[in-house]
């Protein structure tokens, strides 16, 4: 160290680095501890009891319906359903051809991307 007028200069390669900073005083706020509920288990069991038994109510009421329309159902009526159904069946049979050629399509587009 120099003394220059009565002052002494601090030496730069000698200086010491601060101390870290304490602790704050606060604790660190933590996440609160899980507790498991039983009576929420509870709350949540019988809800999901509930909502079972009412879809399973939905589906008889469906189902029922669905009974009830097959009873009504004429024997044009179930031929008409036939041959849609066929109808259906031959469209599908020649929409296939077509498809080939828009997957060649959709092919070839990929290649030029």
């Amino acid at each position: 160290m120099e003394k220059e007028g009565g002052l002494v200069a601090p030496n730069p390669a000698k200086t010491v680095p601060s101390p870290p900073p304490l602790p704050s005083a606060t604790p660190e706020a933590r996440k609160p501890a899980v507790v498991r509920s039983v009576t929420r288990d509870e709350i949540d069991k019988y809800w999901r009891t509930r909502r079972m038994i009412e879809e399973d109510h939905l589906l008889a009421a469906e189902k029922a319906a669905a009974r009830i329309r097959a009873k009504a159902l004429k024997e044009e009526d179930y031929r008409r359903f036939e041959e849609s159904l066929k109808e259906m069946l031959n469209s599908a049979d020649g929409d296939e051809d077509g498809k080939e050629g828009d997957d060649e399509e959709l092919q070839i587009g990929i290649k030029d991307w």
